[in-house]
């Protein structure tokens, strides 16, 4: 189990957007790459806002079936001023 993990956002992909938003992304550590998804609207909604590649994240969640970190709670380490115009007040 993964619980608190902190790296860069890269390839964010919008899944499904209709009944309920799906995203994923890679997060990138320093030691290891993780495949992430995240189905919690109003996260969905705040990854959608971030930069792909420069934005860091420090993420909880469990590893699914699939062996994808579920993200349930997220937190943007060093936030730019784009984000925290946009993607901090969704």
């Amino acid at each position: 189990m993964k619980t608190n993990q902190i790296g860069i956002v890269h390839r964010i992909n919008l899944v499904k957007t209709f009944p309920n938003m799906k995203v994923t992304f890679n997060l990138v550590t320093t030691k290891e790459v993780i495949h992430c998804v995240v189905s919690n609207n109003e996260l969905a909604q705040q990854f959608l806002f971030l930069d792909n590649g420069t934005t860091e994240i420090a993420c909880f969640g469990f590893v699914n079936h699939h062996n994808q970190l579920d993200i349930q709670k997220m937190t943007i380490r060093n936030p730019t001023s784009y984000i925290l115009t946009f993607a901090m007040k969704v």
